[in-house]
């Protein structure tokens, strides 16, 4: 149900397109205090778009990943996937491939961390 000037994000939220995570949440956060500040100044808040990254470390110097972008539908009032925007990490990639998403799967995990705990 929307209610005007109430703002739930993460697990609370009516967001059933988008998994239940960390990323989505401080993604939805992020959105939700830009909607904030917008109502606040009056300025219109624009329309909001979401996205989660989840990366897995396999073993070592063997990561994969995926990652898609959302939009909120007014229509039915959900956040919903962009068709196709977004990936993961192809079943056939080469061993270099795989290095690098373990590579950027730690550069994720310390940019997540540094920006919610900071």
């Amino acid at each position: 149900m929307i209610r005007p000037n109430i703002h739930v994000l993460g697990n609370a939220s009516v967001s059933a397109g988008m998994p239940k995570s960390g990323y989505s949440a401080n993604v939805q956060a992020k959105v939700c205090a830009r909607t904030i500040s917008d109502m606040l100044n009056n300025r219109d808040p624009g329309d909001p778009s979401y996205m989660n990254t989840c990366y897995s470390i396999v073993r070592k110097d063997y990561g994969i990943s995926v990652s898609v972008v959302y939009s909120f539908d007014e229509t039915n009032n959900q956040i919903v996937k962009v068709k196709g925007a977004g990936g993961l990490t192809p079943s056939d990639a080469s061993d270099e491939a795989l290095a690098r998403e373990s590579r950027y799967a730690h550069g994720w995990f310390h940019n997540i961390t540094n920006d919610m705990y900071s």
